[in-house]
């Protein structure tokens, strides 16, 4: 095993293909700093060792490591970060069910009993104003309104069928 891993650091070091050992590495990998020479070696780097192949972006750097690629790709990490936290944010309900008037409660109600996941629109929006999606209680229905839009038509006008 000793003289494997001295074989790697010397073909490292002489910039040889540490997979094939043949060619002129041209690639280094950003996880284990791997050097290969074509796609075929770093694929085959990637089953062997398990390597993901992507940098760890957590990982401890120190002064010395530190340069402006490094501080742009904490910055984009952190840029990441913050736009997954304001996603989560805008995914979360705009506000609990009990501040909803009765007839929604009743709809968002009887939608979760029948294992439907309902959103609604927040308040002013065109299309939550126009929706007349109900629950008929006297026929223990849900009744919906469905809109459809064709691209291939994008001006026609259906007609208001009962």
């Amino acid at each position: 095993m000793a003289e494997a891993d001295g074989a790697t650091e010397r073909d490292q070091a002489s910039g040889s293909c540490a997979t094939c050992g043949k060619g002129l590495a041209k690639y280094r990998c950003p996880r284990c700093t791997t050097r290969s020479c074509s796609l075929e070696c770093v694929k085959a780097h990637k089953q062997q060792s398990g390597c993901s192949g992507k940098r760890d972006r957590t990982a401890f750097l120190g002064r010395a490591q530190l340069d402006e690629r490094s501080l742009l790709s904490d910055l984009r990490f952190l840029e990441e970060v913050q736009l997954a936290d304001e996603v989560a944010k805008r995914a979360a309900p705009a506000r609990p069910a009990m501040l909803l008037p009765r007839g929604l409660q009743t709809l968002l109600q009887q939608a979760k009993r029948r294992g439907v996941e309902l959103h609604l629109l927040p308040m002013g929006m065109a299309a939550r104003k126009t929706n007349t999606t109900r629950y008929n209680p006297k026929q223990g229905i849900m009744e919906w309104r469905l809109e459809w839009k064709f691209q291939s038509a994008p001006n026609f006008k259906p007609v208001n069928a009962r």
